[in-house]
This record gives structure tokens, sequence and C-alpha cells, in this order.
């Protein structure tokens, strides 16, 4: 009887255990208290490793922009008003340091400042680099970003079929917060330089690029 009254004892203690473990796994999912590093995908932290690609997009503000035309004859250098650009990003991380990165882009109301006829002009922007950073918290990841792209706008010139197309250089820093093991919030800030041509004419657009958005992490 009184083994029999222990081993109940016993098993009431371990399903009490194991209800208030449960709970707490709950609590942090629903309340967003911080992961361990071992339990994002892959073992690995807030990038899930390679085992884990992440793919996702946001909106963004460009700011601080300015744009100079150079040809033989004459040099024009003018502001630009903010303009709106829809991103997609998708990441591959190599290790926990280092993530292979493509981030093109569709900019909107590209505009001289100042001036009330100018013409918004639109135009796409296909970026491909990388992200150096680490981990400084269980669900947060700091980096700084590089990438090479080809940028196509519409034209400054007088052919509503011009168009200013080039490389561009694109630098940066960021953050990724994990809201779970496969959905993570990031925040970046992103400068670019222009070197694009328009019928000869040298174009530079170069523009500040403030951002956010939602990623998906996906196996594979």
């Amino acid at each position: 009887m009184h083994e029999a009254a222990a081993h109940n004892v016993l098993a009431m203690s371990m399903m009490r255990a194991f209800a208030v473990l449960s709970l707490m796994s709950v609590s942090r999912l629903a309340y967003g208290e911080p992961l361990p590093p071992s339990s994002a995908p892959g073992g690995a932290g807030v990038t899930g490793g390679p085992s884990m690609i992440w793919l996702g997009g946001g909106v963004a503000l460009t700011t601080a922009g300015t744009i100079k035309v150079t040809d033989p004859t004459f040099i024009l250098w003018g502001n630009l008003d903010s303009a709106f650009a829809a991103n997609a990003i998708a990441d591959y991380p190599l290790n926990d340091l280092v993530t292979l990165r493509a981030m093109p882009r569709y900019i909107m109301n590209i505009k001289l400042s100042g001036d009330p006829d100018s013409t918004a002009k639109s135009g796409v922007d296909l970026r491909f680099g990388g992200t150096i950073g680490k981990q400084v918290a269980p669900r947060l990841r700091l980096y700084g970003l590089g990438a090479l792209g080809y940028a196509s706008f519409s034209g400054w010139g007088p052919s509503s079929t011009d168009r200013n197309s080039g490389m561009t250089l694109s630098f940066g820093a960021g953050g990724a917060y994990v809201i779970n093991p496969t959905r993570r919030l990031y925040l970046e800030a992103v400068y670019e330089l222009g070197f694009e041509q328009d019928n000869g004419d040298d174009v530079r657009l170069n523009w500040l690029e403030l951002s956010a958005g939602l990623q998906f992490g996906l196996a594979h």
C-alpha cells in the first residue's frame, strides 16, 4: 500500500512538472520570451543555418536622394523628393556569420525636388550581395550588408523612351528579429550609389533607403 501510494505521488509530481514545462513553452511562443539559440530551425540561432532559406519582402522609403547628369557640354545636379519602393529579399545563410542575398526592388514616384513640372519616374533595381553579422541576443541578429546591382529607370531625357540604366553599389546595416522559428522581421538602412547612363550621358542617382518587412523561413 505504501509503495503504491509512493508511486502515485511520484506520478502526480511528474505530471505536474510536465504541465508546467508545457505551459512555459506555450508562453514563450505566445508572449515572445527569448528563444535559446538551439530552438531555431537547424539549431543555428536566428539564421537557421544552411538548412534554411529566408524569403520575404517589405516596403521602403528612399530619402536624401540626388541626381547628377553629365554630358560633354553641361552638368545638371539636383535633389530628389522621397520615393517609395517595394522590396523582395531572399537570404541563404552559409553559416551563422555570412548570408548570400538577392534583393530586387521596384521604385515609384522619383521626382526632382522643387520642380512642380517634374514627371514622376519609376524603375527596377536588381541587386545581389550578402550580409555579415552576428546574433547579439536569442532573437536578434545585427549585420552589415553590401550588394552590386543593375538598375533601369524612366529617363530624364526629352524622349519618353529614354532609360537610365547601369550598375549600382549598395551598402548599409540592418537587424532581424525572430517572431517564431519560421518568421522574422527586418529593418535596414541602405545607401545606394548609381552609375547609370542615358543616351551616352552619365547619370548618377544616389539615395538612402529605409526599409522594413517580413521573411519566412523554409527548410531545404
